[in-house]
C-alpha cells in the first residue's frame, strides 16, 4: 500500500471567487502585456481581481486594482460607464510563489477534466478546444513530493502531497515581491499592496485516512517558509542511513528459537553474534556449525545453550558454535560481549555442569557449576581459547567492558554466599561483604587476564542489573538499579558527591540509578543516586536494562526505562529534548504501557550536560541500545508503536508500526535527532552494533515476520530471503550504510572509454573518484559527468560529516564493439565553404579528385563527423586516395579529428 502525508494548506484569497472558475491548459493563447507568448505557463486561472499562471518553478500571482472613481452621476448610463472604464489607471502587483531547488524534471498535469471547453480568438488565430481542469497537480516538484491547487469557496487551496521516501525539508517556498511575510498565530500572512494572502495549515493526515492526523507547523527563515513537524522529537537532515543487507537467520528444521541476542563488530567490519538457544518441538536445534576451528561445539546440547557466530566484513558466515551443555547456559547482561585485538570476550549468567573448561591463562575455576561463566576466543578462527566460572549466582546478569590498554572489567549481580572472588587492591575502594541482599560486584583483570581487583558496590539496599565502561584514562564507570530501604542512608549505601558533578545524596523513590566513577587506581571519586518518584529502572521486568557509554571526550552518556512523572531532566540547545512526562507515565502503573525510556550526558566531571524523556504519549518506548559512530553520530535501537518516523528520498524508510515493531533514531554530534524508521514487524530484542569499516551499522532481532525487505549485497554473503521456521524460530540480521554509497551510475561507452553519471548527492555528502583501487582521497570530486579514456574498473565513494567514507562502487567500463552497421554510407558532414577549403562531399571509398592535400583546420565551426546508424559499434576506415591526394588534420588549438557513430 503507498504510504504518504497529506498537508492541507488554504490561502485566502478576496478573488470575488465564483463556481466557473477553472485552471486552464495553456494552448497558445496566454500573452503579456506587450502581446509576446508565454509558453512558460501551463495553466492559467483568473478571476476579477486576480490572475494566477502555472509555470515549473513558480505561481506567478498578478493582482490588480482600479483607481477608484465616482460613477454616481453616471447611473443608468451603462455604455458611458463602460467607455469610462478603459481610461481608469489599473494598479499591478506581481507576487511569484517560487519553489525554491525544485526538481528541473517537474510535471504540470491537470486533473478532473472537464466536459466543456474554451475558445480564444487571438491575433485573428482561433484557438478552439482548450482544455479546462478542476485541480492541477505538480508532480514530483521535490523528490516523492506533489502539490495540488484547486478551489474552495473561501480561496484557492493547495495540498502538499509527501510520498514514501519524501522529505518535508525538501519544501521551500518564497513570495517573491511581497511587500512583506510574517509568522502569527501559525498562519502565514503575505502583504500585497491591497490586501493580505493568509496561508493556513488546518489539518495533515497520513495514509489517506484524515483520522490519522499529525502536526505539521511552519517555519519562516528569511522570507522563505518551510514546514516542520513534530520538531520535539525529530529534525530532519538529509543523511540517512540505507540497507545494505537483510537476511532471515534460522534453523534448518525450524526446530529451534534463538532470543537474547547481542552483537558486537570489530574494526575491520566482522560482526558477532551471540543469542540463546532452545528447542522447541525436538530434542535438537540445527543452527548452522561453520568451522569451529578447535571451539565447543559442534551440536546443540540440550535445554538453552549458547550460540556464537561470527559473520565477515563479506557477510559471509565465517565460523559458528554452540557452547553449553545439559543445562541452561546463557547471557542475559546488557553488554555481554566485548573485542580487544584479535580476541572475543564473553560473559554469561549462568553456564553448566557440562561446560568445556579451558585454562588459557589468567584468572580460573576449574570446576564446571551453574553460575556466571567467561570465555575468550580468538576472534578469526572461533577456537576457543579460555573457559571459566566465576563466584557469584545464576541470575548474575554480568556486563563486560574493555579499556584501551587491556583492562577487563566484569560487573554482576550477586550475594554472599555466590562467594565471588573478592580480591582487595591497594588504594582502591574495598568491600568485602555484600552490604544486604542483591549487590554489584565488580571483577577487574589486567591485560593478561590476571584478577587485580575484586569488589562489592552497596548498602543495605539492593543493587542489580548493572553496566560498566572505561574511559580513555583507565577510570571505570558502573550504572546500577539501586532500591533502598527503610535504613538506607547516603552513608551506608556508599555515596560520594564530587566537586562540580550531578550530586543527589537521596533515593527519590522506588529503583533509582546509582551511577559511580572509579580513577585508574580503583579509588572511588563519585558515587551519585539519580530518579524520579517511581521506577527508573525496568530490566527485571521488560528485559532492556541500563547502558553507559563513553565518548571520545570521556563524556558519558546513560540510557535506561521509567514511569516517574518527575524524571530529573535538563535541555541541552540543538539537541532532543522532552522534558515532561509523556501522558502515559504513571507511577503507580507497572504495565509495559506505563513507561517511556530516557537519555542522560554527563561531562567528564561529572556536570549534567543533558538529560531527556524518550517516547510518546502512547507508552511502551524502550530504548535497548545505545552506540556512538566515528561520523560523531549518536543512534539508538528502541522498541515502540507510537513514534512518527519522517522518512528521507533513497533511504530506508518505515514510516508505520506493526504489532512488535523495533525502531531505530539517528542524532548528530549535538544529539538533534535526524533520522528515524521503523525497522521490520512482529519483533523485539533490538540490537546494534557500529564498525568504522564502511561505517556500518549491524542491526538484529528475533522476528515472527514473514516480510522481512529481503537485500543480497553478493559476493559470498549469508543469506535467506524467507522465513520458513516456526514461528519464533526465525531470527534477522540488518546492516545499514552510514554513509550511503553512490548508487548506481549511468555508464555510456564509445570506443575509446566512457562518461560516467552519478545522480546528484544528497545534501552534505560529496561523491568522489578513486582510481582503479578504493581509497580515501578527495582529490577528484565529482560534479556532473566524469569521462574515462580507457577500459578497465574505476572506483567510487561518498564523503559524509565528520571525514566518514562510504563504501565504493566499482564501475567496469569495456570500450569498443563488434563490427558491423550499414556499409557503403559514409559520408562527411558539414557545408562546403572557405573553412573546408577544397572539401566536397565524399563516400567512403574516395577522396577530392584535387592532387592539392585538403586542409580541415583546427577549430573550424564545421568539424568532420563519419555517421553510420545508431548501432554502438566500433569501425575502421578506409580512405583510397588519388592523384596523390591525401586527408590533412591540422590540430592547432588542439582541435582533433572526431569519428562518431
Amino acid at each position: 500500500m503507498t504510504k504518504h502525508l497529506v498537508l492541507l494548506f488554504i490561502s485566502f484569497f478576496i478573488l470575488n471567487l465564483t463556481s466557473k472558475a477553472q485552471f486552464i491548459e495553456n494552448s497558445g493563447q496566454v500573452m503579456n502585456k506587450k502581446l509576446e507568448l508565454q509558453p512558460q505557463v501551463a495553466f492559467s486561472y483568473g478571476t476579477n481581481n486576480a490572475a494566477l499562471f502555472f509555470e515549473k518553478d513558480r505561481v506567478v500571482y498578478n493582482f490588480g486594482q482600479l483607481e477608484d472613481f465616482d460613477f454616481t452621476e453616471y447611473e443608468g448610463q451603462q455604455d458611458k460607464i463602460d467607455s469610462l472604464i478603459p481610461l481608469l489607471q489599473t494598479t499591478m502587483h506581481r507576487i511569484d510563489l517560487r519553489f525554491l531547488n525544485a526538481n528541473k524534471n517537474v510535471e504540470i498535469i491537470g486533473e478532473g477534466k472537464n466536459s466543456h471547453y474554451k475558445n480564444f480568438y487571438l491575433n485573428k488565430q482561433l484557438i478552439e478546444g482548450v482544455n479546462t481542469f478542476n485541480q492541477i497537480r505538480y508532480k514530483n516538484v521535490y523528490d516523492h513530493i506533489d502539490i495540488v491547487f484547486y478551489q474552495l469557496e473561501s480561496g484557492i487551496k493547495y495540498d502538499i502531497i509527501l510520498h514514501k521516501g519524501a522529505n518535508i525539508e525538501d519544501v521551500q517556498l518564497n513570495y517573491e515581491g511581497a511587500k512583506g511575510i510574517s509568522l502569527r498565530d501559525g498562519k502565514v500572512y503575505i502583504s500585497t499592496l491591497f490586501e493580505e494572502i493568509i496561508e493556513d495549515i488546518p489539518v495533515s493526515f497520513i495514509n489517506g485516512d484524515k483520522e490519522q492526523q499529525v502536526t505539521v507547523e511552519y517555519v519562516l527563515n528569511d522570507g522563505v517558509i518551510g514546514f516542520k513537524t513534530d520538531a520535539d522529537y525529530f529534525e530532519k537532515l538529509t543523511i540517512d542511513p540505507t540497507l545494505t543487507w537483510a537476511t532471515y537467520f534460522e534453523t534448518a528444521s525450524g526446530a529451534g528459537s534463538m532470543e537474547r541476542n547481542n552483537i558486537v563488530a570489530d574494526e575491520d567490519g566482522n560482526m558477532f553474534l551471540l543469542a540463546s538457544t532452545h528447542a522447541i518441538s525436538s530434542p535438537s536445534t540445527d543452527y548452522p556449525v561453520v568451522g569451529p576451528g578447535g571451539s565447543y561445539q559442534q551440536a546443540f546440547g540440550g535445554n538453552i545453550d549458547a550460540y556464537i557466530a561470527k559473520f565477515d566484513a563479506n557477510r559471509a558466515l565465517e565460523w559458528a558454535t554452540y557452547f553449553g551443555g545439559t543445562g541452561t547456559v546463557w547471557a542475559l547482561g546488557t553488554s555481554p560481549m566485548a573485542i580487544h585485538g584479535n580476541i572475543l570476550h564473553i560473559v554469561g549468567s549462568s553456564g553448566s555442569t557440562e561446560m568445556p573448561l579451558v585454562n588459557g591463562g589468567g584468572y580460573f575455576e576449574n570446576t564446571a557449576q551453574q553460575r556466571p561463566f567467561y570465555l575468550r576466543f580468538n576472534r578469526n578462527t572461533g577456537s576457543l581459547l579460555h573457559s571459566t566460572n566465576i563466584g557469584g549466582h545464576s541470575s548474575a546478569h554480568p556486563s563486560i567492558a574493555i579499556s584501551n590498554s587491556g583492562l577487563v572489567g566484569i560487573v554482576y549481580n550477586t550475594y554472599d554466599f555466590g562467594n565471588p572472588p573478592v580480591m582487595f587492591r591497594s588504594g582502591a575502594y574495598n568491600q568485602s561483604t555484600s552490604g544486604g541482599g542483591w549487590e554489584v560486584f565488580i571483577l577487574l583483570l589486567n591485560s593478561s587476564y590476571n584478577q587485580i581487583w575484586g569488589t562489592f558496590l552497596g548498602g543495605p539496599g539492593s543493587q542489580s542489573n548493572s553496566n560498566i565502561a572505561f574511559n580513555s584514562n583507565n577510570h571505570i564507570y558502573i550504572v546500577t538499579e539501586s532500591t533502598w530501604n527503610s535504613s538506607s542512608n547516603a552513608t551506608n549505601e556508599r555515596l560520594m558527591s564530587m566537586s562540580g558533578a550531578y550530586n543527589q545524596m537521596f533515593n527519590a523513590g522506588g529503583i533509582d540509578l546509582m551511577i559511580t566513577r572509579f580513577n585508574q587506581n580503583g579509588a572511588m571519586m563519585w558515587n551519585t543516586m539519580y530518579g524520579g518518584a517511581h521506577n527508573d529502572g525496568t530490566r527485571s521486568s521488560f528485559g532492556n536494562g541500563l547502558q553507559i557509554i563513553t565518548d571520545n571526550s570521556d563524556n558519558i552518556i546513560i540510557t535506561g526505562s521509567t514511569n516517574s512523572i518527575n524524571f530529573p531532566t535538563q535541555s541541552m540547545s540543538g539537541a532532543y529534548n522532552k522534558t515532561t512526562a509523556p501522558a502515559n507515565a504513571s507511577g503507580g502503573g507497572g504495565s509495559f504501557d506505563n513507561f517511556n525510556s530516557y537519555i542522560l550526558k554527563f561531562n567528564n566531571s561529572g556536570a549534567r550536560q543533558w538529560a531527556t524523556y524518550w517516547g510518546h504519549d502512547g507508552g511502551g518506548d524502550f530504548i535497548w541500545d545505545p552506540i556512538l559512530t566515528d561520523c560523531g553520530d549518536f543512534i539508538l535501537s528502541a522498541r515502540t508503536n507510537n513514534a512518527i518516523a519522517i522518512p528521507y528520498s533513497g533511504f530506508y524508510n518505515q514510516t508505520s508500526p506493526s504489532f512488535g515493531s523495533n525502531f531505530m533514531m539517528r542524532f548528530n554530534s549535538n544529539y538533534q535527532a535526524i533520522w528515524s524508521s521503523y525497522i521490520g514487524e512482529n519483533s523485539s530484542r533490538p540490537k546494534i552494533a557500529y564498525t568504522p569499516f564502511e561505517n556500518r551499522l549491524y542491526y538484529t532481532s528475533p522476528t515472527w515476520s514473514t516480510t522481512l525487505p529481503a537485500t543480497d549485497p553478493g559476493g559470498g554473503a549469508y543469506f535467506d530471503p524467507t522465513n520458513d521456521g516456526s514461528s519464533t524460530s526465525s531470527f534477522s540480521i540488518w546492516e545499514f550504510s552510514i554513509v550511503p554509497a553512490p548508487p548506481d551510475p549511468t555508464v555510456v561507452e564509445d570506443c575509446s572509454g566512457a562518461s560516467i553519471t552519478f545522480p546528484t548527492p544528497p545534501s552534505g555528502v560529496t561523491y568522489y573518484y578513486q582510481g582503479t583501487s578504493c581509497g580515501t582521497s578527495t582529490a577528484n570530486p565529482l560534479s556532473g559527468t566524469f569521462n574515462v579514456t580507457s577500459g578497465g574498473t574505476f572506483y567510487f565513494n561518498a564523503l559524509g560529516a565528520n571525514n566518514c567514507w562510504s563504501s565504493c562502487v566499482a564501475v567496469t567500463v569495456t570500450p569498443g564493439g563488434t563490427p558491423g552497421g550499414p556499409a557503403g554510407i559514409w559520408t562527411w558532414t558539414g557545408s562546403i565553404n572557405d573553412d573546408w577549403h577544397e572539401a566536397c562531399n565524399w563516400d567512403k571509398v574516395s577522396v577530392p579528385t584535387s592532387s592539392s592535400p585538403v586542409v580541415i583546420p583546427g577549430g573550424t565551426p564545421n568539424n568532420p563527423v563519419i555517421h553510420a546508424g545508431n548501432n554502438a559499434n566500433c569501425y575502421t576506415l578506409d580512405i583510397n586516395t588519388t592523384n596523390g591526394g591525401h586527408l590533412e588534420v591540422q590540430t592547432t588549438s588542439g582541435a582533433t579529428l572526431e569519428i562518431h557513430q
